[in-house]
């Protein structure tokens, strides 16, 4: 019977061979979308998550009211790890993770730039599973003379030797021997860094604080089997305050799932509630409208066949065939059809992988197992079913007197339910193509907003190796060689922040002001002069002209309007356990992301620390002479070390990065849904020029120019387009609304995004039927007409 079915179906497709040529392709596209966004989200949802025992895996965060409002941070204090350790019962392991340090590796003739490198524990090797390629760690690497590389930075310092037990000079101060090398971190992990030195070198180069205030690395803990997360919570949610005498500290401390912590990184109210999981489950709903536009497009090309299934469903049916057994019939034909369309996304997935994973900035693969090939068979079987539900049912329920008798529902009805499921198909993806239209106006309207600075011609570089001590003669030099106009020394980069804090005081301010969080920056001098800053009042700290600025203060503008200082220069703000006399006001600038709200800033004199050096080339000269007359002024005052430096416009714009992939993915899914739809436009448009001919063909006889019978067959899908405008309209704009909610800094909805999508629509559409139509209206009615 099965063969039977086969043989049936096969025979079927033949026969339709463009109708069967325009399903499988519509499945095979939707199919391949859903494949690749599910190889995708399963990347992201699996993010740290094949540890063993990940279940007693946690990530420790603090929690308290901060400016006012209830907030969460996954930053703790460094002496808190080795705390717990010794005082709180249930923890079997703890590390503490601290990355993105730089420093500068040597071997032998050889230096290079030893980009995000981390600090961590030994717990961190028992309680993550990356595996050693060879090596491990030791007693050298516990205390503080060893370290631990990645295979591909091992590759980088080494090349093809082998790198266990060679030397590594750190900074031109330090030597440390590799004790291991790690096979390279998976893409579905937050740990990524090229090589990992314990906690007891960071002693050695004063990068270890015992400040209880100070929240500055991440804790991990693995606590004992069969303790409940409440109760260890409960236990360990005062030790911060038990243990520091400063008043400011009165949050708690709380164990937040390792698993958690990747996807829910926005805190709600103090909670972990939202984040990347909404980017992934609207992603994952993408994949979903994908597949389900595509089974429509099944549905409606199936259906529109009936006048040709119609007689053999009645000849099948008055000779006894039962209803079960032609829903079994054309149950197997979508099946086969689902199978046939799966192959072909599996053929368009491998071809297109490359240019997706360069999209997401991630290396995806089709790596066939076991669990794949169960999960692509109930994938399958999923997507012919649903697809076929309606055909079956549909044609199955022909009666054979009417069907023999030619009387049955024709394509061209005004209302039925092809019309419902274009409706629906259209829907879908104009609110796809809105959605993707809001994610581009958004995205351009951030990248346009001021930033408060100048970043085009600026460059910054770590000072690390000789940098720091040889900072002033470095500065003379660069200023007498007119490759460069100013210089100054910063905390960090213009785009980053890396310290903030509370607890801070000024004149009039209350208990209440002691909780308002500011982020912090430094300079020696000439800060708004090389960053191109708007000074709104009194002048720029500059240690060289003044020294009493080395307790300086500059205070952004809305810094200014958080103290309420009716006459802000002047005053005193104590930070720190320093005082600092506050000499300017300048607008607000962008340092960290921009799609939040600009936070307040202080900006501190060399009494805080330096880490940077910015510069501003000299734009009378090219970018390329600049360079290499700068290049070789840092050689002779960072001697045997490489020229390191970074534009400070593409570093803002790579704060665009991740946002740029979801909108590459919702105009790809938007195109992919269009061009589905049409399929099924165009198919539908076939069949009804075929239906009508004869039809056509009197018009044609009676006087009907070829330009008005086009119209004729164009308008009523023009009207179903125009009906899932409307629908999709309240959608798109339900959507925007949400998702729009929750950004601090966002485009306002406009009404032209609507046009251009109403547009865009109708003119695909149009295109897509234009063809059928003139083709059916030039067909000479002759021919139509012959067997009248």
């Amino acid at each position: 019977m099965l063969k039977f079915y086969f043989n049936t179906a096969f025979r079927s497709l033949k026969r339709n061979r463009l109708f069967s040529g325009l399903n499988v392709l519509g499945l095979a596209i939707g199919m391949a979308g859903a494949i690749l966004i599910g190889l995708w989200a399963h990347n992201m949802l699996s993010y740290d998550r094949f540890h063993p025992d990940e279940d007693r895996l946690f990530v420790l965060r603090c929690k308290g009211t901060i400016s006012g409002e209830m907030r969460s941070w996954k930053w703790t204090p460094k002496i808190l790890g080795p705390t717990l350790v010794d005082e709180m019962p249930g923890v079997e392991q703890m590390t503490r993770y601290d990355s993105e340090w730089d420093f500068l590796l040597t071997y032998g003739n050889k230096i290079i730039e030893g980009h995000n490198g981390s600090f961590a524990d030994p717990g961190f090797f028992k309680m993550f599973d990356f595996p050693f390629r060879e090596g491990g760690i030791n007693e050298d690497w516990k205390k503080g003379n060893g370290i631990v590389l990645t295979e591909k930075f091992a590759t980088a310092l080494f090349g093809k030797q082998e790198a266990l037990g060679r030397s590594i000079k750190i900074d031109s101060v330090n030597y440390v021997k590799v004790t291991g090398v790690l096979k390279d971190f998976p893409t579905n992990t937050m740990f990524n860094c090229n090589y990992l030195l314990s906690w007891a070198y960071a002693k050695k180069i004063n990068a270890v604080d015992k400040n209880w205030f100070n929240n500055n690395v991440q804790t991990f803990v693995k606590i004992e089997k069969g303790t409940q997360l409440a109760v260890f919570n409960d236990k360990i949610k005062d030790i911060i305050r038990a243990h520091s005498d400063n008043a400011n500290i009165t949050y708690q401390l709380l164990a937040e799932p390792l698993s958690r912590n990747f996807l829910y990184d926005k805190d709600e109210n103090g909670e972990f509630v939202t984040g990347r999981i909404v980017l992934v489950k609207s992603v994952i709903l993408i994949g979903v409208f994908l597949v389900l536009i595509a089974c429509i497009n099944f549905m409606n090309l199936s259906t529109a066949q009936s006048e040709h299934r119609a007689k053999e469903v009645g000849v099948k049916k008055a000779i006894g065939a039962t209803k079960k057994r032609l829903v079994s019939q054309f149950f197997i034909e979508s099946l086969l059809l689902a199978f046939i369309s799966f192959v072909l996304a599996i053929g368009l997935v491998e071809l297109v992988l490359p240019f997706f994973n360069h999209l997401v900035g991630v290396q995806l693969s089709l790596a066939f197992s076991g669990r794949l090939v169960v999960v692509s068979l109930i994938f399958v079987l999923a997507t012919g079913a649903i697809a076929g539900c309606y055909p079956a049912f549909y044609l199955s329920s022909f009666k054979p007197i009417m069907v023999l008798n030619g009387k049955f529902k024709r394509i061209y009805r005004k209302l039925n339910i092809r019309s419902v499921l274009v409706i629906l198909q259209f829907t879908v993806s104009i609110v796809l193509m809105l959605g993707t239209i809001m994610l581009i106006k958004n995205i351009d309207y951030v990248r346009n907003r001021d930033i408060g600075y100048n970043n085009g011609g600026l460059l910054y570089s770590w000072l690390t190796g000789d940098l720091e001590k040889n900072y002033l003669p470095l500065k003379n030099a660069l200023l007498q060689s007119g490759a460069v106009l100013s210089v100054t020394k910063n905390m960090s980069p213009v785009t980053e922040s890396q310290s903030n804090g509370w607890g801070i005081s000024w004149p009039g301010a209350t208990p209440g002001d002691k909780k308002i969080q500011f982020i912090r920056f430094s300079t020696d001098a000439d800060m708004v002069k090389t960053l191109g800053m708007h000074l709104l009042e009194g002048r720029d700290i500059d240690v060289n002209k003044f020294r009493s600025d080395s307790t300086a203060m500059v205070l952004t503008a809305s810094a200014a309007r958080r103290m309420k200082l009716k006459d802000p220069v002047g005053a005193i703000v104590r930070d720190n356990d320093v005082d600092w006399h506050v000499v300017g006001i300048i607008e607000d600038f962008i340092i960290d992301k921009p799609f939040e709200r600009i936070k307040p800033m202080i900006i501190e004199g060399p009494r805080s620390w330096f880490d940077v050096m910015h510069y501003r080339l000299n734009p009378g000269r090219s970018t390329s002479e600049n360079l290499t007359t700068i290049k070789e002024i840092f050689a002779r005052y960072n001697p045997g070390a490489p020229f390191m430096y970074d534009f400070v416009d593409k570093s803002y714009q790579s704060k665009f990065r991740e946002s740029e992939r979801y909108r590459q993915i919702s105009v790809v899914a938007a195109g992919m849904a269009i061009f589905i739809s049409c399929l099924g436009l165009f198919g539908l448009m076939s069949y009804m020029k075929e239906t009508r001919m004869k039809e056509i063909g009197i018009r044609k006889v009676l006087g009907a120019s070829g330009r008005r019978i086009a119209i004729l067959l164009s308008k009523g899908f023009m009207h179903l387009l125009f009906v899932s405008f409307l629908v999709s309209t309240p959608v798109a704009l339900w959507v925007m609304h949400t998702w729009l909610s929750d950004m601090d800094y966002r485009v306002e909805i406009s009404v032209w995004w609507f046009v251009y999508a109403f547009i865009l629509s109708s003119a695909i559409a149009t295109c897509t039927i234009s063809y059928q139509a003139w083709k059916a209206s030039h067909v000479n009615p002759v021919q139509s007409l012959k067997t009248e």
